[in-house]
């Protein structure tokens, strides 16, 4: 049987025998959350092996907060949000990359920076 950790009032994590109450209340979510989860890291590995850690490296935290904005600049243009205006408008339908894509890419790229900010990138 799994366990997870419940925070305590103190701040100190106490090992609980059973399945978290979200997965209790929303199973399918907790599914799905677990399924993407594992695609990231697929697609890193996938990625680092295409690109090698120094691809990251060489520009360092400067450079993944750049690729984070790229990709968070395409979601906004993808779904309609005008940057320079703040408006929304159509939405338009992506040619390459889709928007889960781009999705999945910036997520990867959030833990990119934690990974760095810990001094494990590459190692």
């Amino acid at each position: 049987m799994e366990k997870y950790k419940q925070r305590l009032a103190d701040g100190t994590f106490l090992e609980v025998p059973g399945i978290h109450p979200t997965e209790a209340s929303s199973p399918e979510q907790c599914a799905e959350f677990r399924a993407i989860i594992e695609r990231m890291y697929q697609l890193h590995l996938d990625k680092n092996q295409d690109y090698s850690p120094m691809n990251i490296l060489a520009t360092g935290m400067v450079g993944v907060v750049t690729r984070l904005w790229d990709k968070m600049a395409r979601i906004m243009n993808l779904t309609g949000f005008d940057i320079r205006t703040g408006t929304l408008r159509a939405p338009k339908q992506p040619k390459n990359e889709s928007l889960e894509d781009s999705f999945l890419d910036m997520a990867n790229y959030a833990v990119i920076a934690l990974i760095m900010s810990h001094g494990k990138w590459g190692k």
